[in-house]
């Protein structure tokens, strides 16, 4: 039980965060816990793509070169990961009737993220132990809200702005790729230059979440009745 609360409980505490953080009109819970389970069962995309291609690129007998650690960082871990979450928050997410203001774009997509990360990390929590969940508390589980906000700041604009649609949710799907992306390959590294420009990849996404989560607050067409 305490492993399972390690496991769990820094997705449940920042799931409240952005709950407090829509000021405006609230999204049901019912919702989101459907999205936060529907996160947790797209890990199986990512982790099909990634037991077919991983091996390609990294071999047992062989130290990876940097291209591998690009390779694996960028189109096989982000992509997959990113692709899986990005099904969930377009093709069930978007068309519910309680999607009525930009910043539910990031709430819906942060908790489909954690959905996510929190699978994986009761995985690596039972396997690993208390250790890694700590590490994991202050590192996947804000890493994967980040990817989570760039993708739903992106993608929540998109729902309201037939013109530039499009090109709002590419720049929300490949963001949050890219994003996944730098992240990963920053600490496949292993060096101490990876090791400090991780860190300020990470206080860079806890700016941004910020910045984010208010502007989108701002122009929310509920902001005028409050």
């Amino acid at each position: 039980m305490f492993l399972l609360i390690i496991a769990i409980a820094p997705s449940i505490a920042l799931i409240i965060l952005f709950y407090y953080r829509d000021r405006y009109e609230k999204e049901p819970w019912i919702l989101l816990w459907k999205c936060f389970g529907l996160g947790a069962f797209s890990t199986v995309i990512a982790v099909v793509i990634e037991r077919i291609f991983l091996p390609m690129v990294f071999s047992p007998t062989k130290t990876a070169n940097l291209l591998a650690l690009f390779v694996a960082a960028f189109f096989i871990v982000g992509l997959s990961e990113e692709f899986s979450k990005y099904i969930v928050l377009r093709y069930y997410a978007w068309g519910k009737s309680d999607f009525n203001e930009p910043y539910d774009g990031i709430i819906y997509s942060v908790v489909i993220s954690l959905g996510f990360a929190t699978f994986e990390n009761i995985f690596y929590v039972f396997s690993s132990g208390v250790k890694v969940g700590i590490i994991r508390a202050l590192t996947a589980i804000p890493g994967h809200t980040f990817f989570g906000v760039i993708m739903g700041y992106f993608v929540g604009q998109a729902h309201f702005n037939r013109d530039r649609r499009k090109i709002l949710l590419a720049f929300g799907f490949f963001g949050a790729v890219i994003a996944h992306g730098i992240y990963n390959f920053l600490l496949l590294t292993r060096t101490w230059i990876g090791f400090g420009l991780f860190v300020l990849l990470l206080i860079s996404g806890w700016i941004f979440l910020f910045y984010a989560t208010d502007k989108l607050g701002r122009i929310s067409p509920f902001k005028e009745s409050e």
